[in-house]
């Protein structure tokens, strides 16, 4: 059987939200959704899937790994006894997922107040972690890598965005607990997780890469009341919920609003799921009403820091100079690429 590449792109999409696909066409998906970081949850859903007993061991053995790291930081930053809250990784998995195995997670990323910020890296530090010359923010040790956020929307590294997204609510007075495999885990509210996964999946990943948007989904359903919370970010969340809406086929209700070409343009890089940074530039600047703080953002961007520029560079193993003029030539063609497929009328 001879499939383009639009059926392929459905056949994925349509597994994911748990319908029955042939067992032969499994492999003509699996690769991206290993990429994409969802391959144990099509595990998950669909028993006739290929090795499908390996992957469930592998996923599995990868949870209990989690779970370990996930344990020690919650002890060091429990025996601080200041607030902190998990995020995504192992909260979703708990919260949202049947099976929390099937929501793998790379590093662990906390949440901390601003103020709390040295304290939380001290306590870290204290049983083993140390920091890292390229990600201030990161911290590494023999049980994993932690990723502190003092915000949600992480500033660091494009200062501008401080003014720009300061949309960090008071979530230490709302934080909540969920019995999970390292016992009560401290998560964010409904509405600050509706938040602070919108404003992620957007300004992070420019609404690309299933994992994020499956998490989203799912609280969404499980909550349906965390869609005025998404509509109050503006254009960024009511496309965000356009996108949820058009991939898993919600009914969420929403007011119809002109498509403009960028929004078709990031449908379809959604629906490919294609990582082209410039979509989360031009979301962030759309978002940007003051034209002074617009400019500085993009500054930043397209300029950025030595240090930063270093970090983005390392794990590449390339210069810095070359890395960034890579990125910026493979974001113009990928936004090119999408500009002419969205002339060609791609359906919502």
């Amino acid at each position: 059987m001879s499939l383009n590449k639009k059926q392929v792109y459905e056949i994925y999409w349509a597994a994911l939200r748990g319908e029955t696909i042939e067992a032969d066409l499994f492999p003509l998906i699996m690769e991206r959704a290993r990429h994409e970081g969802v391959l144990p949850y099509l595990a998950f859903l669909h028993p006739d899937i290929p090795q499908r007993a390996e992957i469930r061991r592998s996923s599995m053995a990868e949870h209990l790994f989690r779970v370990r790291l996930v344990g020690a930081v919650k002890s060091a930053l429990d025996s601080a006894k200041i607030p902190w809250v998990i995020l995504k990784g192992l909260a979703v998995a708990t919260k949202y997922y049947v099976e929390p195995w099937s929501r793998p997670s790379g590093d662990c990323d906390i949440l901390v107040r601003k103020v709390d910020k040295i304290t939380a890296i001290s306590a870290l530090k204290q049983i083993g972690f140390y920091s890292t010359p390229h990600h201030r923010e990161l911290l590494i040790s023999e049980f994993g890598e932690v990723d502190i956020h003092s915000g949600f929307l992480n500033a660091e590294r494009i200062t501008a965005r401080r003014t720009v997204f300061e949309r960090t609510p008071d979530w230490d007075r709302r934080v909540k607990y969920i019995e999970s495999d390292v016992g009560q885990l401290p998560v964010l509210d409904d509405r600050d997780e509706a938040i602070y996964l919108t404003l992620h999946l957007t300004h992070h990943h420019g609404l690309s890469g299933a994992r994020w948007i499956i998490d989203l989904a799912k609280a969404i359903k499980k909550n349906s009341g965390i869609v005025e919370d998404i509509l109050s970010l503006g254009k960024s969340g009511v496309l965000t919920l356009n996108v949820i809406k058009f991939l898993f086929e919600l009914d969420l209700s929403l007011e119809s609003f002109p498509m403009s070409r960028f929004d078709r343009i990031v449908m379809e890089s959604a629906y490919e799921g294609l990582d082209v940074p410039g979509i989360r530039f031009i979301l962030s600047c759309r978002e940007i009403g003051d034209w002074k703080e617009r400019i500085s953002f993009m500054r930043q961007a397209i300029i950025p820091d030595k240090n930063v520029l270093n970090s983005a560079a390392y794990s590449t193993k390339k210069r810095p100079f070359y890395f960034h003029v890579e990125r910026i030539l493979k974001t113009g063609l990928g936004l090119c690429r999408l500009y002419w497929k969205s002339i060609g009328g791609f359906e919502n």
